[in-house]
């Protein structure tokens, strides 16, 4: 993975392209390099994995006329590269990024058909004075871009956006408010003005002028759902195809790991991986130390005994994910509503310290295998749920007491999705601290319409949307690619393989919860190689104890004093009104369990406004 920083500009510096650069360093610190030619440069910070020595940024092709940088990897790289030589192209290295340029000479935009994996690029045509820009499939890289009467510039994360003076940015109180309802951010916006994020499975042309218009190449509402298919045949293949997706995400050139969070996910992949090794290999796992019932290290703990790996258990305290989480949101440039933020910026840190490049995880396989309790109870009725379920996921993941109103979605659609309801309980709870001037005339419930309707299923409807909105703007953008990129960790994500996900969407819903219990295929289709407790064990998201307990710890409440009681630059935006939060913060029942996301929602808030924007 690495970091990737462009534009054109008429009022371009120099040095603003090397501060831009130095401001993602953290991204790519093994090499940084650009090229310029009078307004336009193409800039690359490189994390080096493939091709170490040679797989030197920007590319070009043979004749110099097209040029490119590239975030992440391409996997079935060698098949295409020999069939690419056959076909008379020259290639300089042996990194999987340069075949991004041979594949665009051979079918233009249309080359994003034969790249896989997870990536995001940008390329620059000078024959045709075009800038080409895309994400992967699912949003595991991300990309943003600020366009302004010609000015055009766009990177890895908005920081390096900061750094160009002719980029005029602030607070963006419409995505706000959008999140304010939903948690997650318009998709093709970010918290900051004029700029906007290259949405999934899109690209965006840029020429001269003209306004880029986001073109979408692949969504999961397209994938057709097969008819004819028995749940052992797709055990099967979802076995073969699991191991395959492992199998190409191992590197060859640098030391690898995984997490291991006590889950049936992240211990699939660590098994796969696991067999695949000529090593014994090494996987990181959390250890909560406030509440034994967010802290999974024993079952991790279970499942590298079974399966010979060296496990490194990290325990976290209420005071270390607090003292992690400033740092965590500003590398995020993002939203986060549990402590788990902190957790993950702290994983990472430790990953990085034993010298790891790689990190596989599991992220992904809730959203295609239909694993989230609010999916279940979509399909299966709320009565499916454990108590264990509903005790710890209410006011987060599952609705609690008063919504906002969503009769809108409720009449385009004829039913709302468990997930909108639960974040629209937020909402409800947030809203009565906001100024009386922090109100916008959009609908966020209305716009969200689009994303909800065309698909084969509510089922299909509620995890596609959940997929673009949390998985694509939260999960991957904030808790995964942020807090790995952070310590320069390349995270890869098995479950989100492009032939996988084809096949597991493809199928019918009753055998997603085959027998009423969710996952069956990964269940039933690998019992053997993990423990039978960790096959059969109900799933529990990665989420820390709240932090709403811990109000009266002094290092919390200096964060709350220095970022959202002190914060001036808050103040000014006129979001919240002070008096109801103070009330909230020192005169509420600190115990809540639906407090939580409000305070992480006020002190993340905080962090951004005064780290990154003020």
């Amino acid at each position: 993975m690495c970091g990737i920083v462009c534009g054109v500009s008429s009022t371009l510096k120099e040095e603003e392209i090397k501060i831009s650069l130095q401001k993602i360093n953290h991204r790519g610190p093994d090499e940084q390099d650009y090229y310029r030619k009078h307004d336009l440069f193409l800039g690359h910070a490189r994390l080096s994995i493939v091709d170490i020595n040679g797989g030197h940024q920007p590319l070009w092709n043979e004749e110099h006329t097209i040029c490119a940088v590239v975030n992440g990897e391409f996997y079935d790289y060698k098949e295409k590269r020999d069939d690419l030589v056959k076909r008379g192209h020259y290639f300089r290295t042996n990194s999987d990024s340069e075949m991004l340029i041979h594949l665009y000479e051979e079918y233009g935009v249309d080359c994003l058909k034969y790249l896989h994996g997870e990536f995001c690029f940008v390329l620059y045509d000078f024959n045709r004075k075009i800038w080409f820009c895309a994400r992967d499939r699912m949003g595991v890289r991300p990309l943003q871009y600020y366009f302004n009467k010609g000015d055009f510039f766009i990177a890895s994360e908005a920081k390096s956006l900061f750094s160009f003076s002719s980029v005029k940015t602030g607070f963006n109180h419409e995505s706000f408010w959008f999140s304010q309802h939903l948690q997650y951010l318009p998709l093709d916006k970010t918290l900051f003005n004029n700029i906007n994020m290259i949405k999934p499975g899109h690209y965006i042309i840029v020429n001269g002028n003209e306004t880029p218009i986001q073109i979408e190449y692949w969504s999961l509402k397209d994938i057709k759902t097969q008819s004819n298919i028995t749940f052992n045949e797709a055990k099967d293949h979802v076995h073969y195809l699991l191991n395959q997706a492992v199998a190409k995400r191992l590197p060859n050139e640098v030391k690898w790991a995984s997490h291991l969070s006590g889950g049936i996910d992240s211990s699939l992949v660590t098994a796969l991986a696991r067999q695949r090794s000529n090593m014994r290999s090494t996987a990181f796992t959390i250890k909560f130390t406030d509440d034994e019932f967010y802290d999974e290290s024993l079952y991790a703990q279970e499942t590298a005994n079974f399966l010979n790996v060296s496990l490194v258990s990290i325990p976290v305290s209420f005071e270390d994910m607090i003292n992690a989480i400033p740092k965590a949101v500003y590398h995020a440039e993002g939203l986060s509503i549990n402590g788990h933020l902190g957790a993950k910026y702290i994983l990472n840190k430790i990953i990085k310290e034993h010298g790891f490049k790689v990190a596989l995880s599991g992220e992904g396989s809730d959203e295609i295998f239909m694993g989230y309790s609010h999916l279940k109870q979509d399909y299966l009725t709320k009565n499916s749920l454990k108590k264990m379920e509903k005790d710890y996921l209410t006011g987060f993941q599952l609705p609690d007491n008063n919504t906002m109103d969503l009769s809108c979605i409720q009449n385009a659609i004829g039913f709302v999705p468990t997930w909108i309801q639960a974040k629209s309980s937020m909402a409800y709870k947030l809203k009565s601290l906001w100024s009386n001037n922090f109100i916008y005339d959009c609908n966020p419930y209305q716009d969200i319409i689009p994303d909800l309707i065309d698909h084969q299923s509510n089922l299909k409807a509620s995890s596609s949307s959940w997929a673009k909105y949390c998985l694509n703007g939260y999960i991957l953008k904030v808790l995964d690619d942020a807090q790995s990129m952070a310590h320069s960790i390349e995270g890869r994500l098995p479950f989100l393989d492009t032939k996988l996900i084809e096949y597991v969407y493809s199928l019918p819903e009753n055998i997603y919860f085959h027998n009423g219990i969710e996952k069956g295929l990964l269940r039933e289709g690998f019992k053997g190689e993990l423990p039978e407790s960790i096959i059969n064990k109900t799933k529990q998201s990665f989420m820390s104890p709240p932090i709403n307990r811990f109000l009266d710890n002094p290092s919390f409440n200096k964060l709350i004093e220095e970022y959202i009681i002190d914060n001036n630059y808050l103040d000014r935006l006129d979001i919240f009104n002070k008096e109801k939060v103070k009330d909230l913060l020192f005169n509420s029942d600190k115990k809540q369990m639906n407090l939580e996301p409000i305070l992480m929602t006020l002190l993340c808030t905080g962090i951004i406004t005064k780290d990154l924007i003020k």
